[in-house]
């Protein structure tokens, strides 16, 4: 059915219906797929025979919320329930179905991907309301339901699966008949499993009974009414029990309605608790028509004999099994309707009833524990010397009835105050008591407490306020209640009386805390200086004149130094002083000369007040020293106070380098650059000019000086001086093919700047038509793009040179050039 037919429906029915008490219970589970992702599965019980089915229609979609390990939303779900299947099968043998009660179950499954996370993730889902015709809780139709179950930790359970229950509950419990039903489940992992009942949870409201966001865990729990409880959810006799260990659940019910139940499988690995399932469902107790009904009583009397007593219904034949074989093939059955069975010893057995008419046959499974009668016994009448705080128990915590004179109805209890106490215990109709008397007869005193002494011992060891009838025996000997000691150390004692007897020591102790310092110190030059405290002691304290407070205390300054040792009330004091000088002397860092060096070393005047004399490696033996060799100097200074210090330096000459760029001077041509370069190996080339590499082309005539740097520093330089010869032109010039007499300043004339004044030079312009437009022989000035007094027009002209070469042999040279305006 399409959602928004769904919501106008319910929108229609109103909030009743949505409210309408038709669900019965439900359980949730969850599969892990790896990868993070877990198949989570609710499984709701619907009640199709009274329920409304506008109510049921409502609940087509669930809406699930996601909460983390610190109880907040991460995410919600809205999901789509699976068809319905309508539960059938009958928990009784021989009872013909009421035929009034139906029970629907609708699965709602998916897929989500949680992430590991601490503290795992909890699933819930919330519906209100409850059934108003139950009858164990307080506002049933005023009550809803959480449904949820927690994923634990996958940093603490990495693979986990949820235990799942093997049967759906069953859908009606006949009143006054005995129930025994399977309530217990499987686990994918083979985790250990028990079960126990447990107080179902509330969930949402009238007001808001299908809330759009679950609220936040923690759940708050259903409210019993008055007289049941969680070990007491529905009337019966015997009432609604489940075994720990296998999940049977009991009970024979008498009174008719409707109980909210809680059952829960606990999950155990590696002795742990990891997880839980919980079952929240409604029983409907409902008169039965029986045909035939298998049902006892047992009667434990003081001794290994029960007595059974036959409650079937509608049977005509009867067979009982015991369950205690080791008393005899024959003694373990019977065909009478009251037997009684006389057990072999001590345990738990299971008898069970087959009754039959010939219509029906039926059987009834009921667990006697045997228990070979003893008295109790708390033990004999005590007299304690400290505060009591005892323990007293019975043997068995299986008793019918336990009651202590304190009232206490458990298996043992704690006493802490002296008096008489009694226990009654009740097996069947075997009754015990015992009594016992606790008492004490303390002792107590005041003795001289522990002591510190700082320079002696000198002390009375008293022990007084003693308790009544107490006597002392100290180990020394003496028994008097003062001893006079002199001597540190521990000293043991004992205090009595006719019951108890107290060990105590009285402990004297000396302050060992005498510091020491040392003499005075005379130290030369520069220093570093640890003055210790002295040995560790326990619990001592120190301060030192500039205020720190560890045992050390390390210095590089001269003066006067104390420390102050404490240890509780002793406090030691010791003082030193240090006086220092310092004899100074540096000749400074080593040093290169180049060819050649004259130097004064200073090895430094004498401390103000003081003297110092003077001792260099040449002899020499004033404060000053005229070097004029390399090699290694030393001087050694001593000062008044016979204080040393030294010094050395070492002195490196070395030849500069020589550097050369030819002959002193080179004439050459004009326009025909030349290459002028220093020798390879320097560590640095730097020209007249600035330019920095070892070789350069030049053409222009003037002064050409480079200076080269070694690499420890020293220099050398050289000087070229070039000339250009007018009359030499290089073996090929280079001629513009076009120019712009526009009176720029930049290309206004042709071929050069500047006129040419080799002799043998000689330049012809011609125009297109073959026309002299120019001539070198009449005008040494270089062409201006004019002829005959005009301007040219713009066009290509073509030119003939005729020159001398750098090698001395005539050249001619032709080609075009274009005017640009």
């Amino acid at each position: 059915m399409p959602r928004v037919l769904i919501l106008i429906m319910i929108l229609f029915l109103g909030l009743n219906s949505i409210r309408a008490t038709h669900i019965v219970g439900g359980d949730f589970y969850y599969e892990y797929l790896g990868n993070d992702d877990y198949k989570i599965t609710m499984k709701l019980y619907i009640d199709c025979y009274n329920g409304n089915p506008g109510a049921i229609e409502s609940d087509q979609y669930a809406i699930f919320g996601i909460f983390d390990g610190n109880n907040k939303l991460v995410t919600t779900r809205e999901v789509e329930r699976k068809p319905g299947v309508k539960l059938s099968g009958a928990v009784y043998k021989c009872i013909v179905n009421p035929g009034d009660v139906c029970v629907e179950r609708y699965n709602y499954e998916f897929v989500i991907n949680l992430p590991k996370k601490a503290g795992g993730y909890t699933i819930a889902f919330q519906r209100c309301c409850r059934n108003n015709t139950i009858k164990n809780i307080v506002d049933a139709p005023g009550t809803g339901a959480t449904y949820w179950v927690k994923i634990p930790d996958r940093t603490d359970v990495p693979i986990d699966n949820s235990p799942i229950f093997k049967k759906f509950p069953p859908i009606y419990v006949c009143n006054t008949f005995p129930l025994v039903f399977d309530h217990s489940a499987t686990d994918k992992d083979g985790d250990s499993l028990s079960y126990e009942l447990y107080k179902p949870y509330n969930g949402a409201d009238k007001n808001m009974p299908r809330p759009s966001v679950p609220s936040n865990p923690p759940f708050a729990n259903i409210w019993w009414l008055p007289g049941y409880g969680t070990d007491n959810q529905m009337k019966g006799a015997p009432i609604l029990t489940i075994d720990p260990v296998t999940g049977e659940l009991t009970v024979t019910p008498n009174l008719l309605g409707q109980f909210v139940i809680g059952v829960k499988v606990i999950e155990w690995r590696n002795g742990q608790i990891i997880g839980e399932t919980l079952r929240d469902y409604q029983f409907n107790v409902v008169d039965c028509k029986a045909i035939a009904v298998a049902n006892f009583e047992a009667k434990v009397v003081c001794s290994d004999t029960v007595f059974f007593k036959d409650k079937s219904l509608g049977t005509t034949t009867l067979t009982w099994d015991f369950g205690d074989p080791a008393s005899g093939f024959d003694n373990n059955q019977s065909l009478e309707k009251n037997p009684y069975h006389v057990y072999s010893g001590d345990g738990d057995f299971i008898v069970k009833l087959r009754a039959w008419n010939p219509a029906c046959e039926d059987e009834y499974n009921l667990k006697v524990k045997i228990r070979t009668p003893k008295s109790v016994d708390l033990g004999r009448d005590n007299i304690f010397c400290k505060p009591i705080n005892e323990q007293l128990a019975v043997k068995y915590v299986d008793y019918t009835d336990i009651l202590w004179s304190t009232g206490a109805k458990t298996a043992s209890i704690i006493i802490k105050d002296p008096g008489k106490y009694w226990v009654r215990a009740t097996y069947g109709l075997c009754k015990y008591s015992d009594t016992i008397n606790l008492n004490m007869d303390p002792i107590s005193y005041t003795k001289t407490p522990d002591s510190l002494f700082c320079d002696k011992v000198d002390a009375l060891m008293k022990i007084t306020n003693r308790s009544k009838n107490a006597k002392i025996l100290w180990a020394l000997g003496d028994t008097s209640a003062s001893v006079k000691v002199n001597k540190e150390g521990s000293y043991p004692f004992v205090v009595y009386n006719n019951n108890c007897q107290q060990k105590d020591t009285i402990k004297f102790v000396l302050a060992r805390i005498t510091p020491n310092l040392g003499p005075d110190l005379f130290i030369c030059n520069d220093f570093l200086h640890t003055l210790d405290a002295g040995p560790v002691q326990q619990g001592a304290s120190y301060l030192w004149n500039d205020g720190s407070n560890n045992r050390l205390l390390t210095t590089s300054s001269a003066g006067t130094f104390w420390v102050k040792t404490t240890l509780k009330h002793c406090e030691k004091f010791d003082t030193m002083e240090i006086r220092n000088s310092v004899v100074s002397v540096t000749l400074g860092p080593d040093k290169h000369f180049c060819d050649s060096f004259s130097i004064v070393l200073d090895a430094g005047p004498a401390n103000p007040g003081g003297t110092a004399s003077y001792l260099w490696n040449n002899g020499v033996t004033t404060q000053t020293n005229h070097i004029a060799d390399e090699g290694k100097h030393w001087v050694q200074k001593t000062d008044n106070f016979g204080c040393v210090n030294s010094d050395t330096i070492f002195i490196n000459v070395t030849e500069s380098p020589i550097v050369s760029l030819g002959k002193d001077t080179v004439v050459i041509c004009v326009r025909a650059p030349i290459r002028l370069f220093a020798q390879d190996g320097f560590s640095e080339y730097l020209w007249q000019d600035g330019y920095s590499e070892k070789e350069r082309m030049v053409e222009l005539p003037g002064k050409y000086h480079i200076t080269v740097t070694d690499e420890i520093g020293c220099k050398g330089s050289d000087t070229i001086i070039v000339k250009t010869d007018p009359n030499l032109l290089p073996n090929h010039i280079f001629i513009p093919n076009a120019f712009t007499p526009n009176g720029d300043g930049l290309n206004d004339v042709f071929p050069f700047d500047d006129p040419v004044l080799q002799s043998d030079y000689h330049l012809r312009i011609f125009n297109r038509w073959g026309e002299k437009v120019y001539d070198s022989d009449t005008n040494r000035e270089p062409w201006d793009g004019k002829t005959r007094a005009s301007d040219s027009q713009l066009d290509a002209y073509i030119w003939i040179a005729y020159y001398k070469g750098c090698d001395g042999n005539p050249k001619t040279d032709k080609g075009t050039v274009t005017i640009v305006r």
